[in-house]
């Protein structure tokens, strides 16, 4: 009995490997080879977006020596055309603004946008052109009507290139250069062509607050041209009207190269003139007043009454600017592209005064008792 009982327990006892410790290696292997293959993938997927970005920033790096190679051909073949003849200047004031000029068959992409193609990059290029006086005689320096007297004409170009697939992260290439005039042009504009001087002022006095920077645009027979006031407010513009006539231009500000709110005095963001009947050889000359970064004013209405429904708005005395109003919604009234300067907001016969100040927004309360 006791040696059945010792081999029936040797049977059923569980043997080992050395260290007393279960096999498990089928288990532990699998466990590893899935580890393996997620890391792996981690890596490899790591590795490939910074291989991307590297890739991306070096495309970018080309397209930009590139760009940077085709803004400077543009402006050499200006250098060219300006000293090869009298009316070179001239001739690339109209049109003042061109996409894609000097396009040459082996830098053509076959594309109407993006013209230029360089080793398998696309690129689209704008020259804009302005003219500028040289010495006295600018029509923005004159008050008559009939303007100044040109004598020569320098040019200022300025060339944008910009490349396909570039994304908002990148900024075009740009480059300007300024060309003196050709000592073989005439003194003056000659007998085709006439110059149109846009001075653009703010509220202050006319002498003293020149707004450089606004862009300005000007259309006529034949003709759209745009430029930039410069340090004087002034912005030049040669045009050549129709032969054996005249021509009637209109005079559009767009607003400031350096943002803002700019208006003038009605709340006129985009105010226009028209320079009437210019002829060739004329200089004339136009001027825009109160042209000013505009504000805003919210007017908070305490004790509102039923017949209280908006607010009235008036330059303080001698103030530029006219009447008005604005509807009390939810006990506030809001005013946008105010002229700088003191007004009187009222609601009935209660009033108060407040002082506007360019690109900023005031805030008013105004008690009715």
């Amino acid at each position: 009995m006791n040696v059945l009982l010792t081999i029936s327990r040797e049977r059923s006892r569980k043997v080992y490997p050395p260290g007393g410790r279960r096999r498990t290696d089928a288990g532990t292997s699998m466990i590893e080879v899935v580890l393996s293959v997620v890391l792996l993938s981690i890596f490899t997927v790591a590795a490939g977006v910074v291989i991307a970005q590297g890739s991306t920033t070096s495309s970018d790096s080309r397209a930009r020596v590139v760009a940077a190679g085709l803004a400077q051909r543009e402006l050499d073949i200006v250098a060219e055309t300006i000293a090869a003849s009298p009316e070179g200047a001239n001739d690339l004031l109209d049109p003042s603004t061109v996409s894609n000029p000097n396009l040459t068959s082996e830098l053509s992409s076959g594309n109407a946008e993006w013209a230029f193609k360089v080793s398998g990059q696309r690129f689209k290029l704008v020259r804009q052109a302005q003219a500028q006086t040289v010495g006295l005689g600018s029509p923005c320096d004159s008050t008559a009507s009939g303007g100044g007297s040109i004598t020569r004409l320098a040019t200022l170009v300025t060339v944008t290139v910009t490349w396909e697939g570039m994304g908002n992260s990148n900024r075009p290439h740009v480059a300007s250069r300024l060309y003196p005039p050709n000592p073989k042009a005439e003194v003056g504009l000659g007998t085709d062509k006439a110059a149109i001087g846009v001075r653009v002022t703010g509220m202050a006095n006319p002498e003293t607050s020149d707004r450089a920077g606004i862009r300005v645009q000007v259309t006529g027979p034949g003709y759209t041209g745009s430029a930039i006031t410069d340090a004087r407010g002034c912005a030049l513009f040669v045009v050549k009207p129709p032969v054996g006539g005249y021509g009637d231009y209109d005079v559009q500000l767009l607003g400031s190269t350096g943002g803002g709110h700019f208006v003038n005095l009605i709340g006129e963001e985009r105010p226009t003139q028209t320079v009437l009947t210019v002829s060739a050889g004329q200089s004339r000359n136009i001027t825009f007043v109160n042209y000013d970064d505009g504000g805003g004013l919210t007017v908070t209405v305490v004790n509102a009454g039923p017949t209280d429904t908006e607010v009235v708005l008036l330059p303080a005395m001698g103030g530029a600017g006219s009447e008005r109003t604005a509807p009390i919604v939810d006990g506030k009234a809001v005013f946008s592209g105010l002229n700088p300067g003191q007004y009187s907001a009222s609601v009935g016969a209660t009033s108060i005064s407040v002082t506007i100040t360019a690109g900023s927004s005031t805030q008013a309360q105004l008690v009715i008792p």
